[in-house]
C-alpha cells in the first residue's frame, strides 16, 4: 500500500485536485469557451516561457514536433468542449460526463501501445460508467436533463479527447519531461488556436473578449495553476504510470469538482441520494485499480528476485 503515496501517484492525485477547481473558474468567469479558452493558453504559454523554457524544457526531435503539436490541437479542443459544456449545463454535469474518460482510454491505449484489451480495466471502466449513470439520473428534476442535453454531448467528447491527450502523451513521457511537454503542447495550442480568433472576433465583436477586472485574476490562476503547475505533475507521474492508470483517477476530478460546486454554487439542491451512490461507485473502482496496480508490482518484484 505504500506503493499508492509514492511521488508519482502523489503528483497525479495533486494535479487531479488542482483540476477539480477548473470547473468552477470556468463558471464564475463571464466569458464564453472560446475567448476563456485562448486566454488560459496564451497566459499558461506566456508564463512558460519566461520561467521554465532555458531552465526546465528541453530540446525536442524535429520529428516529435508534428505529434506534440496535434496533442496541442487535441487538448485545445478538450478545454474548449469542457467550458461549452459547462457555460451549456453547469459544473457538476459537465464533470459527471468526464468521469467516462477511463472507459474511452481502456478502448484507446490497447490500440496506441498495439496490446491485448485489459478485462480488469475495461470491467473498471465500465463500472464508472454506472457510477456515472447514477449521478446522471440523480437531478431531482429530470427536465433539467433535456435543458442540459447539449453540455451533457460536449461533456463527452471533452471526457473521450482528454483521454486521446493522455495516451499520445504517455508514447513520449519517456524522452521527455513533464514541462517539456507542458510547453510545447500548450505553446502550438495557442499557436494554432490563434489563427481562429479572428474570425471569433467578427462573429461575435471584440466586446465578448474583453474580461473583467475578476475574470483577469481567475484567468491567471487557471492559467498558471491550473494549467501549467497541474500539467506538468499530471505529466511527470506518466513516467511511471500508465496513461490508463492516470485516466481512471482524473475520475476523482469530477468528485472534487463537485463538491467545491455544491459548496459554491449550491448545485446539490438538484440532486438526490443517487449522486452519493454514484460518487461512491467511482471511488470504489479507483480504489480497486490502485491496489490492483500495486498486486501487479508485488508480482513483477518476485518474478525478478526468482529469476536472480
Amino acid at each position: 500500500m505504500s506503493s499508492l503515496f509514492s511521488g508519482a501517484y502523489f503528483q497525479m492525485h495533486l494535479a487531479i485536485f488542482i483540476w477539480g477547481f477548473t470547473g468552477v473558474l470556468g463558471k464564475l468567469i463571464q466569458l464564453n469557451e472560446t475567448p476563456l479558452v485562448w486566454y488560459r493558453i496564451m497566459i499558461a504559454s506566456l508564463f512558460m516561457w519566461l520561467f521554465f523554457y532555458k531552465t526546465k524544457v528541453q530540446k525536442v526531435a524535429k520529428k516529435d514536433l508534428f505529434n506534440l503539436s496535434l496533442q496541442g490541437v487535441i487538448l485545445a479542443l478538450h478545454w474548449l468542449a469542457f467550458y461549452g459544456a459547462i457555460k451549456y449545463a453547469n459544473v457538476s454535469i459537465t464533470l459527471c460526463c468526464m468521469a467516462s474518460s477511463a472507459f474511452f482510454a481502456s478502448l484507446l491505449e490497447p490500440i496506441y501501445f498495439r496490446r491485448k484489451l485489459n478485462g480488469i480495466e475495461i470491467l473498471l471502466g465500465t463500472v464508472v460508467i454506472f457510477g456515472i449513470f447514477q449521478i446522471f439520473y440523480s437531478p431531482v428534476n429530470q427536465e433539467l436533463i433535456n435543458e442540459y442535453s447539449l453540455g451533457i454531448i460536449l461533456g463527452i467528447i471533452a471526457a473521450f479527447l482528454s483521454a486521446w491527450v493522455t495516451v499520445l502523451s504517455k508514447k513520449y513521457s519517456s524522452q521527455y519531461n513533464g514541462y517539456t511537454l507542458t510547453f510545447y503542447q500548450i505553446f502550438t495550442g495557442f499557436i494554432i488556436f490563434s489563427f481562429f480568433v479572428p474570425f471569433h472576433m467578427y462573429e461575435n465583436g471584440i466586446q465578448a473578449w474583453l474580461p473583467t477586472f475578476t475574470d483577469w485574476i481567475y484567468l491567471l490562476i487557471m492559467g498558471i495553476v491550473c494549467t501549467v503547475i497541474a500539467c506538468s505533475l499530471a505529466l511527470n507521474s506518466l513516467q511511471h504510470l500508465s496513461s490508463y492508470t492516470v485516466t481512471l483517477n482524473i475520475n476523482l476530478e469530477p468528485v472534487y469538482g463537485i463538491i467545491l460546486a455544491f459548496l459554491i454554487f449550491k448545485e446539490n439542491e438538484h440532486f438526490n441520494y443517487r449522486f452519493y451512490i454514484g460518487a461512491a461507485i467511482i471511488i470504489t473502482a479507483l480504489m480497486l485499480h490502485a491496489l490492483y496496480i500495486s498486486q501487479q508490482k508485488i508480482q513483477k518484484i518476485d518474478q525478478e528476485k526468482r529469476a536472480i
